[in-house]
């Protein structure tokens, strides 16, 4: 988990998490807090099914001599919830892996991310590694986002991340430097 400020160059050390793990031969996925979900759906290959159902009501008439009607048939499609197949259809994908030494997922703005969706996320990553699946996960964000989704009830793997913090500057170095950096100037110094 790597958090920071804005600036701190935590999506450039993201991005070089990915390139290095692309090298690696590992698949990546790289997602913003508010797609991660989707983003993981789509690389298992899940498609998300909607509630449907049709009622047929056949009738026969011939030739307004007669007409009958055979009866009501009605049939329902139960709602699918991709998320909830997301652990198994990721440890599919992951077997089927060749030339890849496993998955990589790096998910950037790790505060905008719905706590439905990292803890499907993160049940789904666990469920893979308890399985002996080769991946990784690394979120990135904001400093107040680790505990945030930390507190998230079901994001047991995620509580057990190792957290790195970016700091651009101390507040005495950034102070240190406009001074210096003012007084090098005639009209302010």
């Amino acid at each position: 988990f790597l958090t920071g400020t804005r600036g701190c160059g935590k999506t450039s050390l993201l991005h070089q998490y990915a390139i290095q793990a692309q090298k690696a031969r590992w698949d990546v996925i790289e997602a913003t807090g508010s797609d991660a979900l989707d983003q993981l759906i789509h690389y298992v290959g899940l498609d998300a099914r909607t509630n449907k159902s049709r009622t047929l009501s056949p009738s026969l008439t011939i030739g307004g001599v007669a007409s009958a009607s055979l009866g009501e048939v009605s049939s329902a499609f139960e709602t699918i919830q991709p998320a909830s197949l997301l652990g198994e259809c990721l440890c599919q994908r992951l077997s089927h892996l060749k030339f890849k030494e496993g998955l990589f997922v790096i998910v950037d703005e790790a505060q905008k991310i719905e706590q439905d969706d990292i803890v499907r996320i993160s049940n789904a990553i666990q469920q893979a590694k308890t399985a002996g699946k080769e991946i990784g996960l690394v979120l990135g964000g904001l400093p107040q986002t680790y505990p945030r989704i930390r507190s998230f009830k079901g994001c047991t793997f995620v509580r057990r991340m190792e957290r790195q913090r970016l700091w651009c500057m101390s507040v005495s170095e950034t102070i240190g430097f406009l001074m210096s950096t003012f007084a090098q100037v005639p009209e302010i110094g």
